[in-house]
C-alpha cells in the first residue's frame, strides 16, 4: 500500500468512502517492466479502456508510451499537444462524425474494422495513417477474452482481406499496416508468443504476395494482471518468445512493432477503500454489507466475468474490538441480489471498520453499473507514491438534447 493508515483516514474523511486510489508511480514501474519484456524498438500504447482517467493518461504519454481510444469520451482525456503518432482510435462501428471530429482533433492513426469502414475512413481523410484490423486464422486459447480466430464484430477476416486486397488497394499508401488484436488477459506468455507467430505469418505472405511489406504491425496486447487481488502475473520468457517469431519473418525487417496494454499498466495502481455499513446473520450465515457494490467495483461484468470473483478484502482500519476470524459473505448496499462482491471470505471484521480491494486499477470503477441504483460514484484520489495529488469525482448529470 503506497499511502499509510493514517492518510487513508484523513482521505476517508475528506472525500467519504467509497474512494480509489490511483498510484502514478506505479504505473511508471509496471510501463519499465513491460517494456524490458518486450523487443528492442517497440512502441507500447496505453489503452484508456481499462481506465480512462486524465492524469493516468498523462502519466502514460510522460513516459513516451502512446494511447489507445475507442471513443470520444476517452480521447477527451489526452491532453492538448499530444502529438498524432502517439494515438489510435480503434474499435468497430465508428460513426462518420466520430471520425471527422477525431481526424479534426487528433489526425492520428486509425483502424479499418471493415471494408465498408475502410472507405468511409478515406473519404473523410485526415488521418495519420490507416492500420487494417486483421481477424487472423489461430486457435490459440486460454485467455479471458478472445478476439480473433473466430466470427467476430472485429476486424475483417484474414481470407476476405486477400481475396479483396485489388478490389479495396490495399497496398495505397493511406494503409501504414495491420492491428491484429488477438486475445485479452493472457497470463501464458507462450501464447501471446504463438498469436504474435500467426500474425506475423499473415504479413509475410502478404509481402509474399503483394510485396506489402507494413510499417506498423500493432500486435495488441493480452498481458495479464489479476482482478482485485494480491499479486502480480509475470512476464518472464516474453521477450524471447516474440524474438523468436520475429526471427522468422524477414518482412518485418523495417517495420515498427506496437502493443497495446490496459490492465497490465493500471492493475496494480489502483486500490479501493470501503466502510463495512453492517454484519448480520440469515439463515446461519454472516453477512458483511459494504458502502461499495457493483456500482462500484464490477469486475467488467460485461465480459462474462461477473462478481463474485475471488477478490481479496483485507482490513485497513479497526474501529471495532478484535474477535474471531470466520466465513462471510460480503456484499453491497444495493437493493438486488447480485450486489455480491465475494462469498464466503474468512476475517475478522465488524461495523464501521475500512476495508480495501487491492488491484483495480483498471476495470474498476469505469466497467461497474456506475448508473444502477442512481447511487454516488466514488471519489478518485491520485497520489505519486505516498504524496497525495488530488481527488475528483465522476458525476452524471441528466439535461436536454440537441
Amino acid at each position: 500500500m503506497s499511502l499509510s493508515t493514517d492518510q487513508v483516514l484523513a482521505l476517508a474523511n475528506e472525500v467519504g468512502t467509497p474512494f480509489y486510489v490511483y498510484d502514478l508511480a506505479k504505473v511508471r514501474t509496471a510501463a519499465t517492466v513491460l517494456r524490458a519484456a518486450l523487443p528492442a524498438g517497440a512502441q507500447v500504447f496505453y489503452s484508456l479502456k481499462a481506465n480512462p482517467h486524465p492524469d493516468i493518461v498523462a502519466a502514460c504519454l510522460a513516459v513516451d508510451l502512446g494511447v489507445e481510444v475507442s471513443s470520444d469520451g476517452e480521447w477527451s482525456s489526452i491532453p492538448a499537444g499530444t502529438p498524432s503518432s502517439s494515438i489510435i482510435y480503434s474499435g468497430p462501428g465508428k460513426t462518420r462524425a466520430q471520425l471527422s471530429e477525431f481526424a479534426q482533433r487528433w489526425g492520428g492513426y486509425v483502424t479499418a474494422e471493415s471494408f465498408r469502414e475502410l472507405a468511409e475512413i478515406r473519404r473523410i481523410g485526415g488521418f495519420a495513417g490507416i492500420l487494417v484490423r486483421v481477424n487472423v486464422t489461430t486457435d490459440r486459447k486460454g485467455a479471458s477474452l478472445t478476439m480473433s480466430g473466430r466470427a467476430s464484430q472485429f476486424g475483417i477476416d484474414d481470407a476476405d482481406l486477400k481475396d479483396g486486397w485489388a478490389a479495396h488497394d490495399l497496398g495505397a499508401g493511406d494503409i501504414v499496416g495491420f492491428q491484429i488484436y488477438a486475445m485479452s488477459n493472457q497470463p501464458d506468455v507462450q501464447v501471446i508468443g504463438g498469436a504474435a507467430s500467426d500474425a506475423l505469418r499473415f504479413v509475410q505472405e502478404c509481402a509474399e504476395l503483394y510485396g506489402f511489406q507494413p510499417s506498423i504491425l500493432d500486435l495488441g496486447g493480452g498481458f495479464a494482471a489479476p482482478f482485485g487481488r494480491a499479486g502480480r502475473t509475470g512476464l518472464d520468457g516474453l521477450r524471447a518468445a516474440l524474438l523468436t517469431e520475429l526471427a522468422a519473418a524477414p518482412a518485418m525487417a523495417d517495420t515498427t512493432l506496437i502493443f497495446e496494454s490496459g490492465r497490465f499498466l493500471t492493475a496494480a495502481a489502483g486500490t479501493m477503500y470501503a466502510t463495512v455499513l453492517d454484519r448480520k446473520r440469515s439463515k446461519g450465515k454472516e453477512y458483511l454489507v459494504l458502502d461499495a457494490g457493483v456500482n462500484c467495483v464490477a469486475g467488467l461484468q460485461a465480459s462474462g466475468r461477473t462478481l463474485p470473483a475471488p477478490i481479496d478484502v483485507e482490513v485497513v482500519h479497526r474501529r471495532t474490538p478484535a474477535g474471531r476470524p470466520g466465513p462471510v459473505t460480503v456484499t453491497g448496499p444495493l437493493c438486488t441480489p447480485f450486489d455480491v462482491l465475494n462469498r464466503e471470505v474468512v476475517m475478522d471484521v465488524g461495523v464501521g471498520d475500512i476495508v480495501r480491494v487491492p488491484n483495480v486499477g483498471a476495470y474498476g470503477l469505469s466497467a461497474s453499473a456506475v448508473g444502477f441504483l442512481s447511487r454516488q460514484l466514488p471519489a478518485e484520489v491520485v497520489v505519486d507514491g505516498t504524496d497525495v495529488l488530488g481527488a475528483t469525482r465522476v458525476t452524471m448529470l441528466r439535461g436536454a438534447c440537441g
